[in-house]
């Protein structure tokens, strides 16, 4: 029965028995298609022609198997019937001490005997070279089914059939339970699926294993003439498996080891790029300065397969080594460039001494579908610019696997990558108390060593280099090739043309780290059942946002459950895409990728090179970002003179920034809408940022750029402004005219719909047109309905913020239609208050990671805020309660020593908006407007605005955590408490934030460190705050959500 259960859905025939509809089943496996039975079936329909009612049949076990691997089926009969072959004591000796070993020397062993059969007709074979390749079948074996294995060690010791005094002897004994046959042959009618996966794996082991045994025999002449490689007496040592991804049937670059000390690298693939790439590099040495020639590794290509010189990590000699590896690193990002390359990511270079060495080109000529760009949108439009610039390389930094836990950033695995322990922002399954009988599997955060074993950085004196203080080499290296492929523009295409037209190269459709998370999941024991529970399981390929055709799909899902990754290819001259050397999808690309490339080339211009320049700034600007990377003197004690062009000159200012916006702006093809590419900003965590077209939130995106637009066309009258307003907000509007066709949305303030809302009511304010009203009002309501998905609260991403929208559009319109969704989302945040046990006067709201934070724009201090504030308008007496009780909270943690307020479960203080005094300051001269009476109010508020004073100013000039938002904070403080103290302070800062900007160029960086064009954390803000100096009773402060100035 082991091999019908083990069938996949295009193996299995169904019978014409009529079975009862397995409601359970379906069921069960509909929640895994995001609970839509018509998705279900039509996926199913789609990719394997079945329907919902098969699955009852083959639940119901009416079906036979229609067809079969013949090989997987002679593999089944002959290994049910095979002896445990016994190791030679060396091989054992090493093996033994592994994991489950008892359970995988049977297969080990089938495999190995196959293999010492074929190998012993080559003399240099010895079996010693084998342990390598055993050990990485076992490993492999191992992450097939040690979670299999793992459960069924549970079982028998709950069931109390393991025999032992302590833990690991219960194991033990387990183990020597799962090496019998009763236990083989239940577990091959228990686990067919899994069972035949591990088959597959030897056969594939066996198979790649004596074909470059065969291979290395065939062409020892060549590769002892290419490599000064004699097999014979340079004794082969051992080959080591699995230096890349498996594809087309267990297939891995394998490293080949050689006395003394020789290695040899092996590709099992075509490698004819690799030796295009070659002539290509050599022809360009021979035209270009030596600081800018590559290295060119020998190779010997035979077609299906080939042999590559090992390149190491050798240390620079000298300093002027060290500078020129990062000038041909910019070189070599040229090329890479112009060929379209994707995929060169930290271990696919290696620094040989002065030259940046790439060891993987099989991603040259990468030719991705571009997005549809319906109506041309700029953001369509800035989104394939970006993804056709040199970030799409892999070289220049980026963050993968982006998680959406604010805690976690993501990992660099650029290229230039230089970060060790970096914490991987999705939880990584381990195995906990090994060889125990408590052994079991669970899922942790874990900090990942990206670079301390990889060879992508250069070595100089012993150490390992970064690329942070050789920017401009980098930059110098580009510029130098781009404008000598400028300048030899049509012999360079030509060389290229003649010598890649017939190469074949690979086709990354999805990333790899998708693939490996679905095997990875695959692997659990409910899909290694039943053949068909796998297979079922990787349907779920169609649920990817990037709805890719069935016909890849189908591909993807045949190598899935190949337990390979898929692999799709084309010859750059052609537009099919292939698979398995067949044609996946005939005419997939509207050009071939070679004619892709000569267009590139043929587009390269001094205008593309500045702009990529600038993509790579803004990349390595945001990826050193830091809170200090915009230190500057300010002191809020200086005196200074106030001149009558002070209004004017920081207007002038403002303009600048506007200029500086409208000429890096991405306008749509029908001229309706305008995009920018930014560094974007988490507006949940300011250290999480990425290079991307920014968005239409309030934060980084289009919402706050337009909102800055909008006051300075209020306050200059000049046309080119209005009309940027217009189309920035564009987008939004026609999001917001969609919103009622989307289940689920962000209703953040800063983050989501709330605060495109607040942006499209100031414009419409400012337009005196009213023709958004309805819109606006509409859109609230849906807001409001989406209230019980916030679990965040804040003024950021939650309730409290909206609340502030709220209050300032019933300023706004008087409607008081307002007024009754402000009494919903009040009653919703005081329903969702935290009351502490055991600390009976404290209130908070739980937050993220269970913390209730404090500060303003993310913790309490805002919500409490929020609420006091609606007070006004709805007379609830409980919110009067929680307010005192929300301030005792915040203020067990007020450090007199610092004169601030803690962060919950961390020892330190902010000075920002977001967290710390200045925020605390702005909460409390709101309560204090709101007319909220408290004996601790006034004594917070003067705790709070020395801090402020004294420690907020100078870190960069940000509205979000800098400069012009404390002085937003400080300004309403001296217009709250009629200080003229204050208003001095004020004054002063704002002269030096002036003179500040007279000597420095905003462009350079704008808040930790990077070049930012939105509002909270970019020039947008900055615009603001320095329009807000030259008029500060035209322009509404955003930290208070105030409603719109005419």
């Amino acid at each position: 029965m082991s091999v019908k259960h083990s069938a996949f859905i295009d193996e299995i025939k169904t019978n014409d028995q009529i079975v009862p509809y397995s409601t359970d089943y379906i069921n069960y496996w509909k929640k895994t298609f995001e609970n839509n039975e018509n998705k279900f079936e039509g996926i199913l329909k789609d990719l394997s022609g079945i329907q919902l009612s098969t699955l009852s049949q083959l639940e119901h076990d009416e079906y036979s198997v229609d067809k079969v691997d013949a090989l997987l089926s002679l593999t089944f009969s002959e290994f049910d019937s095979f002896q445990t072959y016994e190791f030679p004591p060396t091989i054992e000796e090493h093996l033994s001490k592994a994991t489950f070993y008892n359970f995988f020397k049977k297969f080990m062993s089938y495999s190995f005997s196959k293999v010492h059969k074929s190998l012993n007709t080559y003399s240099f074979f010895e079996e010693s070279q084998l342990l390598a390749p055993l050990e990485y079948m076992y490993k492999r074996l191992y992450e097939l089914s040690h979670k299999t294995l793992i459960l069924e060690l549970n079982i028998q010791r709950v069931l109390e059939n393991l025999k032992g005094e302590t833990s690991e002897e219960r194991y033990n004994h387990f183990c020597s339970y799962i090496s019998t046959n009763e236990f083989f042959v239940y577990f091959k009618d228990t686990y067919p699926a899994l069972y035949r996966t591990m088959l597959t794996t030897l056969i594939h082991w066996s198979n790649n294993i004596i074909t470059l045994y065969y291979n290395l025999e065939q062409d020892k002449v060549q590769i002892q003439e290419t490599f000064n490689i004699d097999i014979q007496t340079n004794k082969l040592m051992t080959i080591t498996l699995g230096l890349g991804d498996e594809h087309n049937d267990g297939k891995t670059v394998s490293l080949i080891e050689f006395l003394p000390n020789i290695k040899l690298i092996y590709k099992p693939r075509s490698i004819g790029v690799e030796a295009a790439f070659n002539d290509l590099t050599a022809w360009i040495n021979n035209q270009v300065n030596n600081k800018a020639q590559l290295y060119s590794p020998k190779i010997i290509d035979k077609h299906s397969y080939g042999w590559v010189e090992y390149i190491d990590n050798i240390e620079c000699k000298t300093e002027e080594q060290l500078k020129s590896f990062y000038f041909k690193m910019g070189s070599l990002l040229g090329v890479l460039y112009s060929l379209n390359a994707v995929d060169f990511h930290y271990e696919n270079i290696i620094a040989m001494g002065e030259y940046p060495v790439p060891i993987d080109l099989e991603s040259l000529f990468h030719h991705a579908k571009i997005l549809e760009e319906k109506n041309g949108s700029a953001h369509n439009k800035a989104l394939n610019l970006i993804n056709r610039s040199v970030r799409s390389t892999g070289i220049i930094p980026f963050l993968a696997f982006n998680s959406d836990n604010p805690n976690y950033k993501g990992l660099d695995l650029s290229g230039l990558s230089d970060k060790n322990d970096q914490l991987y922002p999705l939880k990584v399954p381990s195995v906990e108390a090994k060889n125990t009988d408590v052994m079991h599997v669970d899922a942790t955060y874990k900090y990942v060593k990206v670079n301390e074993f990889e060879k992508n950085k250069p070595i100089f004196k012993g150490e390992k280099v970064s690329y942070k203080d050789h920017v401009d080499v980098i930059i110098d290296g580009f510029k130098y090739i781009y404008e000598w492929i400028l300048n030899n523009k049509q012999q360079y295409s030509n060389y290229i043309s003649d010598k890649f037209k017939n190469t074949i190269v690979r086709m990354i459709l999805r990333p790899t780290a998708v693939y490996g998370e679905l095997l990875r999941k695959s692997k659990h024991p409910d899909f290694l059942q039943k053949g068909y529970n796998r297979d079922i399981y990787f349907h779920t390929l169609a649920l990817e946002p990037e709805n890719k055709p069935k016909e890849i799909i189908k591909s993807e899902k045949t190598d899935l459950l190949n337990d390979d990754i898929p692999y799709f290819y084309t010859t750059v001259s052609s537009n099919h895409l292939y698979h398995r050397e067949q044609i996946c999808i005939q005419n997939y690309f509207e050009s071939s990728p070679l004619e892709a490339v000569i267009q590139k080339i043929d587009d390269l211009n001094i205008v593309d090179c500045s702009q990529q320049i600038r993509i790579m700034r803004m990349s390595f600007l945001a990826h050193s970002a830091t809170f200090g990377a915009n230190e500057q003197a300010i002191d809020p004690y200086r005196k200074v003179h106030i001149h009558a062009n002070k209004s004017k000159e920081f207007l002038i200012e403002a303009r600048h920034i506007g200029d500086y916006l409208i000429a890096n702006a991405i306008e749509g093809n029908d001229q309706s809408d305008l995009c920018w590419i930014s560094t974007v900003i988490s507006a949940s965590n300011e250290y999480k940022w990425d290079i991307y077209p920014v968005d239409l939130d309030l934060y980084n995106g289009l919402s706050g750029i337009s909102l800055f637009f909008s006051y300075l066309y209020h306050l200059t009258g000049r046309n080119d402004y209005k009309l940027t307003a217009e189309k920035s907000i564009y987008p939004v509007i026609n999001s917001l005219q969609r919103l009622p066709e989307q289940r689920m949305f962000n209703i953040g303030t800063f983050s989501g719909v709330s605060g495109s809302i607040y942006a499209l009511n100031h414009i419409n304010q400012l337009s005196h047109t009213k023709q958004y009203e309805q819109l606006i009002l509409d859109s609230m309501k849906m807001v409001v309905s989406k209230l019980s998905q916030d679990k965040v609260f804040d003024i950021i991403d939650g309730t409290a913020g909206v609340i502030g929208v709220l209050i300032a559009l019933y300023k706004d319109s008087g409607n008081k239609e307002y007024l009754k969704l402000l009494k919903q989302a009040s009653k919703y945040l005081i329903n969702a208050a935290y009351h502490h046990p055991g600390k009976e006067g404290h209130v908070s709201w739980k937050q993220r990671d269970d913390i209730s934070w404090i500060g303003y724009s993310h913790g309490t201090a805002g919500i409490i805020t929020a609420l006091v504030a609606a007070n006004q308008y709805i007379n609830n007496p409980n919110i009067l309660e929680l307010a005192d009780k929300v301030l005792s909270y915040e203020n067990s943690f007020y450090d007199p020593k610092h004169k601030n307020w803690k962060l919950p479960s961390k020892d330190n203080h902010s000075v920002a908006w977001c967290h710390g005094a200045p925020g605390i300051l702005l909460s409390r001269l709101m309560l204090k407007e709101s007319n909220y009476e408290n004996s601790i109010l006034d004594q917070n508020i003067y705790e709070a605005l020395d801090t402020t004073i004294d420690k907020s100013f100078g870190h960069n000039r940000s509205l979000c955590h800098g400069d012009f938002g404390n002085l937003d904070i400080l300004l309403y403080a001296a217009k709250v408490l009629q200080d003229k103290t204050s208003y001095e302070r004020a004054n002063s800062i704002g002269i030096q934030l002036l003179e500040y900007s007279k000597t420095h160029n905003w462009k350079k960086g704008v808040s930790t460190g990077t070049e930012s064009f939105g509002l909270m954390t970019g020039l947008s803000g900055i615009g603001v705050g320095l329009l807000q100096q030259s008029d500060y009773n035209s322009i509404p402060s955003i930290l208070r959500l105030e409603e719109a100035k005419l």
